[in-house]
C-alpha cells in the first residue's frame, strides 16, 4: 500500500518551492488515506497541495485532498450511489494518475 510519485523539476517563487508532477496510487486503496509526506514531495513542510481530478469510462471521477495534519493523501468518489463525496475506502484506483501541484518550504 504506496503512493508512486513522479516529480517534475521544482521552482522557487519567493521564499516557496513549487513541485509538480503524478501520483498513482496501488492497487489497494487503505481507508483514511495513504502516506504522503512532505520529504516525499523534496518539501520540508507541504503548505498548499491540489490535484487534478482523475476520471474512467463509468463515469466515475477520483478527487484527492491532503490532510497536512496526517500527511495522507485521500481519494474521493463523485458519480457513485446518490452522487455523494466519499472517500474511496479499499477500492482498486491503480488506473488513475493525477497531476499535481504542491507549495511549501524547503
Amino acid at each position: 500500500m504506496a503512493v508512486t510519485v513522479v516529480l517534475n523539476r521544482p521552482s522557487v517563487f519567493g521564499d516557496k518551492r513549487i513541485v509538480t508532477g503524478t501520483i498513482t496510487f496501488d492497487s489497494t486503496y487503505p481507508a483514511g488515506g495513504e502516506a504522503l509526506t512532505a520529504a516525499t514531495l523534496g518539501l520540508g513542510v507541504v503548505e498548499h497541495f491540489s490535484a487534478q481530478p482523475a476520471m474512467n469510462a463509468t463515469p466515475l471521477a477520483l478527487v484527492l485532498s491532503y490532510n497536512r495534519t496526517t500527511s495522507k493523501i485521500l481519494a474521493f468518489e463523485s458519480g457513485s450511489a446518490n452522487d455523494a463525496i466519499i472517500e474511496n475506502n479499499t477500492a482498486d484506483i491503480s488506473a488513475y494518475s493525477f497531476d499535481f501541484l504542491a507549495v511549501g518550504t524547503p
